[in-house]
């Protein structure tokens, strides 16, 4: 008898959520579209690409939902075109009862943004590739300025800013990477107003060692004030530019 109980019980929760859902989705045919919300991932506070930006997008490509059903709106389309932007890594979109569209994108995360000379800004992302900087963009990264090609950004750059983030003093110290017409790296610190030279990329190890000891035995004595400039270019030598 109980089993007989249990099953009706079952049979009649089965056909309650068959005409729920029935009804939900002839409700869900008649809702309008009521607006849109968009969320962007920001990773450490970069930013490739802003909400605002996505929704001029999205109103330019599909122009605007007001007044259609939701029904009637294609989700997928939206989808594939979000992921279509370079910044974008993934989308997702999907409707509230209430008719409002969520749009949640997961952009690709940029390590450094590069100014070069006489061409227009861009950064690097997690994989080493170029992505355009849209919109209003926020950036706390590295910043890459001079005579550097994107060449020079993969092969060369890309390692150095690597390096830098690795160490949390160095992290904290570096704002700035400057390249010179010659090709010599100068590294621009935060806290005064300073340049670091490091010249080519050869034996950073060795540099980046040199340096730390310099500014533990060095500047702390006489100030940061005291130089213009801390050159490492030459193999083993530390060299402190009075102003």
């Amino acid at each position: 008898m109980k089993r007989i109980f249990a099953l009706i019980v079952i049979l009649l929760l089965m056909a309650y959520m068959g005409v729920a859902l029935f009804y939900a989705s002839n409700k869900h045919k008649e809702v309008l579209y009521s607006g849109m919300s968009i969320s962007v991932n920001q990773v450490e506070m970069n930013s490739l690409i802003d909400t605002l930006t996505i929704s001029r997008l999205i109103e330019s490509r599909f122009g605007s939902f007001e007044g259609q059903l939701i029904c009637a709106i294609n989700t997928d389309t939206i989808v594939n075109y979000l992921k279509g932007l370079e910044q974008v890594k993934d989308a997702g979109v999907y409707f509230s009862q209430q008719g409002r569209m969520y749009i949640t994108i997961e952009q690709h995360e940029p390590l450094f943004r590069v100014y070069p000379n006489g061409g227009a800004p861009y950064a690097i992302d997690e994989k080493g590739e170029v992505m355009p900087i849209r919109g209003s963009a926020a950036f706390r990264s590295i910043v890459v300025t001079g005579a550097v090609t994107k060449e020079m950004v993969k092969s060369q750059v890309v390692d150095l800013v690597e390096y830098i983030n690795a160490d949390r003093v160095w992290r904290a110290m570096f704002e700035q990477i400057h390249v010179e017409e010659s090709g010599d790296y100068i590294l621009v610190p935060n806290i005064a107003n300073i340049k670091i030279r490091l010249g080519s990329l050869d034996e950073m190890d060795l540099k980046f060692e040199n340096l730390r000891l310099y500014l533990e035995q060095g500047v702390d004595k006489r100030g940061w004030s005291a130089y213009k400039e801390i050159n490492l270019k030459f193999t083993n030598q530390v060299v402190g530019v009075k102003r």
